[in-house]
């Protein structure tokens, strides 16, 4: 016997399945792993009620699985040797440099000295720049 429906009435319509997918990088064991999967169908099936919808069926169908290890070692002595030689290398550039940067001070130090005196400070040289120069005013022929 054929129903008859009523064309005015809103009628439930089949949406598509939603996947759920969940990345976790922690240790797990596969009872946590099952229990967020669980976690996640409820929560979507709370939110899907908000809405008005009706979720018809949950089906566990696929699983995949994948395992990574994060693996420390000790490095081995060749390696050692390498990064001691390059850490060696570096540091021996930085005291290269260092003492180039010292050599060209000094000179700029130098040649300062040779310019001005060996004085103690700005003001005793800008003193004797001073009596200098009233000497030469004072010998300048008349």
């Amino acid at each position: 016997m054929k129903k008859n429906l009523n064309p005015y009435d809103k009628h439930e319509v089949v949406n598509s399945t939603q996947s759920i997918n969940l990345t976790n990088y922690q240790e797990n064991d596969i009872n946590s792993v099952l229990e967020k999967i669980q976690d996640e169908i409820s929560k979507r099936k709370k939110a899907l009620e908000l809405k008005g919808s009706k979720v018809s069926s949950a089906t566990f169908s696929y699983f995949s699985f994948s395992a990574s290890l994060s693996v420390k070692r000790l490095e081995t002595d060749s390696e050692y040797k390498a990064r001691i030689a390059r850490n060696e290398k570096l540091e021996e550039t930085k005291r290269k440099k260092e003492e180039e940067k010292i050599k060209k001070e000094f000179k700029k130090l130098q040649e300062l000295q040779n310019k001005y005196g060996n004085f103690s400070s700005a003001e005793e040289a800008l003193n004797a720049k001073k009596i200098e120069n009233s000497k030469s005013i004072i010998n300048i022929p008349a």
